[in-house]
């Protein structure tokens, strides 16, 4: 174990003398312009589709800086070195922290760094954060609020229970419509949010390029399974085994339940868009977890790499477990149910709660009775009309 300790603490040192250099040569390096605002990105290749978000919504797109952007010159330079400074000094010491956090924590650091830096290099106000569920974007969030920053936080197209119940910020942007909801919901029970606006689902520019407003079709023998590819994430180390087996069986549960479907009714057929990540794995090796949805001649399933978006149009109903591209169907009209757990609460007044069916006696319901309805009367009875808003001119 002591072995383990040394292991853990030097690697956060090596980290820590790496960003030390960063912080050293940053005066040599200078932003070429100026900018009110800015946004922040983990990944550079993600750049380009997040300027284009907040061009949609805001009317022109921030500088964008990403994870890998490099510190610059900034008013507060001796500061950072400071700080820096003052971590290697903790890692040296004999109380040095010794978890395997430690390297993490330098990381946190230095994107805390690359942010404020590029922000004050600019001369920008506000700062725009994606991935609220990242483990450094409070942080960055703290460290630019502190400058004077304005924060706002884009609160991406999942749901946010379970697991945001607090946000720091000036405002959050809602990408989602039930989040409204709950956070109704959490400022009632007694939870402090900031200002809160509702934009539209981060995958707004795409949808609507492929998509555009016109009125949907109906066909009420064709159902769309959406799947989340748990049993692939699990495997691939993206999600722990101890959320991903109980979610994987849960997902497993819909795919028999949508089979027992498909026998008692004869005229429907299934259409399945597996995950990005299970597509991959698939054309990549032809493995699959998906063996409870063949043998049917009236299951297809879509190993394509095209994007499940461009075949909404093609699905009389969509079900998921509790992926996004159900939030996108029903943002953009389309008719879509989600098989929840328990994790989501009954007691959070939406409409939303309609298209959240439980078990399998709930799912053959409402399949059943929303069958028959168009998807501008699916849209109008549950939900008052579309979420989305008008056509661009």
């Amino acid at each position: 174990m002591s072995g383990l300790r040394t292991l853990n603490r030097g690697a956060a040192l090596r980290d820590a003398m790496r960003l030390l250099m960063q912080v050293l040569v940053a005066p040599s390096r200078r932003t070429t312009s100026r900018a009110d605002s800015l946004f922040f990105e983990r990944s550079s290749r993600d750049l380009d589709r997040r300027a284009a978000f907040l061009r949609r919504f805001i009317g022109h797109a921030p500088a964008g800086v990403a994870g890998d952007s490099r510190i610059v010159a900034h008013r507060t330079w001796f500061r950072s070195l400071s700080t820096v400074l003052g971590v290697i000094r903790i890692l040296v010491s004999a109380r040095a922290a010794e978890g395997r956090l430690a390297s993490a924590y330098v990381g946190i650091l230095r994107t805390c760094l690359i942010v404020g830096s590029h922000c004050q290099s600019m001369g920008a106000h506000d700062a725009f954060l994606f991935r609220t569920y990242r483990p450094e974007t409070p942080f960055i969030a703290a460290w630019l609020m502190e400058m004077g920053v304005r924060v706002h936080q884009i609160a991406s197209t999942s749901p946010l229970l379970p697991n945001t119940r607090a946000v720091l910020a000036d405002t959050v942007v809602l990408c989602n419509p039930f989040q409204k909801d709950e956070l109704a919901w959490m400022v009632a029970s007694g939870h402090e949010w900031p200002e809160s606006v509702l934009w539209g689902p981060e995958e707004t520019v795409e949808l609507e390029a492929a998509l555009g407003w016109s009125t949907r079709q109906h066909h009420p023998t064709v159902v769309g399974l959406y799947t989340q590819g748990f049993r692939a994430r699990i495997a691939m180390g993206s999600e722990p085994e101890s959320t991903g087996i109980p979610q994987a069986e849960h997902e497993e549960w819909l795919h028999r339940i949508l089979m027992e479907y498909l026998t008692e009714h004869p005229e429907v057929t299934l259409r399945v868009y597996p995950h990005p990540l299970e597509r991959r794995i698939y054309r990549a090796d032809g493995t699959h977890h998906l063996q409870a949805l063949e043998g049917c001649d009236r299951v297809g399933i879509d190993w394509s790499d095209a994007s499940s978006v461009g075949a909404f149009e093609e699905v009389g109903i969509g079900v998921t477990t509790f992926s996004t591209v159900g939030f996108d169907r029903l943002y953009m009209g389309f008719p879509t149910l989600f098989f929840v757990t328990d994790e989501v609460d009954r007691t959070i007044a939406s409409p939303f709660q309609r298209v959240f069916t439980r078990g399998e006696a709930g799912l053959k319901r409402e399949l059943v009775a929303l069958s028959v309805l168009a998807p501008d009367e699916f849209m109008g009875e549950i939900f008052g009309g579309q979420f989305g808003p008008p056509p661009q001119t």
